[in-house]
């Protein structure tokens, strides 16, 4: 969501599979936001640790003024499945971890 009846100025691209490591797996599931409205989304979240030096997170700070805290606490995993997709040169298939 961008900002409302404003301008912001982009200080660089953004290329967010840049920030990927191709050698890791990750999983996926459907989740909703953790702040209002809490809409649906699927979650990715990558299995291999990524470090940020401290220039990179300076950097992220001058783009996201403030950071929303979470508006809740972690939900129960109830019906949803989570899959496992492995780190391949090709379409990664799904592994259920149920």
């Amino acid at each position: 969501m961008g900002k409302e009846n404003g301008k912001e100025e982009v200080k660089s691209p953004v290329d967010p599979p840049n920030w990927i490591d191709k050698t890791s797996g990750y999983y996926r599931y459907d989740g909703s936001l953790t702040t209002p409205p809490c809409t649906g989304v699927v979650w990715t979240i990558m299995s291999k640790i990524a470090y940020a030096s401290k220039e990179q997170t300076n950097e992220f700070k001058t783009v996201a003024k403030r950071v929303e805290p979470n508006a809740r606490p972690a939900q129960k995993l109830n019906d949803r499945i989570v899959r496992y997709y492995e780190a391949s040169k090709e379409a990664p298939g799904p592994k259920s971890k149920e």
